[in-house]
C-alpha cells in the first residue's frame, strides 16, 4: 500500500511541475503573440503612410488618375509577391 501511495504522490508532484511549466510556456507564447500583433499593426500603418506619401509625391508630377493607377499597381504587385512567397515557401515535400 505504501508503494502505491508513493507512486500517486510522485504522479501528483510531476503533474504540478508540468502544470507550472505549461503555465509559463502559455504566458510566454501569449506575450509573443501580442508582440507580433502589435508589430504587424505597426507595419501595416507604416505601409499605409508610405503609400500615401508615394501618392502625394506622384500627384506633384502626374495627374491624379495616373498617380492612383501607379500606387494601385504597386499594391497589387506587393500583394502578389507576398501570396506567391507564402504559397511556395509553405509547400510540403
Amino acid at each position: 500500500m505504501k508503494a502505491l501511495t508513493e507512486v500517486i504522490i510522485g504522479l501528483f508532484d510531476l503533474a504540478e511541475a508540468e502544470g507550472r511549466m505549461l503555465q509559463s510556456k502559455v504566458l510566454q507564447t501569449a506575450s509573443l503573440i501580442l508582440i507580433l500583433m502589435v508589430a504587424t499593426l505597426l507595419v501595416m500603418v507604416a505601409a499605409g503612410f508610405f503609400l500615401t506619401a508615394l501618392y502625394q509625391t506622384l500627384c506633384l508630377y502626374l495627374p491624379e488618375v495616373d498617380a492612383l493607377l501607379i500606387v494601385g499597381m504597386i499594391c497589387l504587385l506587393l500583394a502578389g509577391v507576398m501570396i506567391w512567397r507564402l504559397r511556395y515557401t509553405n509547400r510540403k515535400p
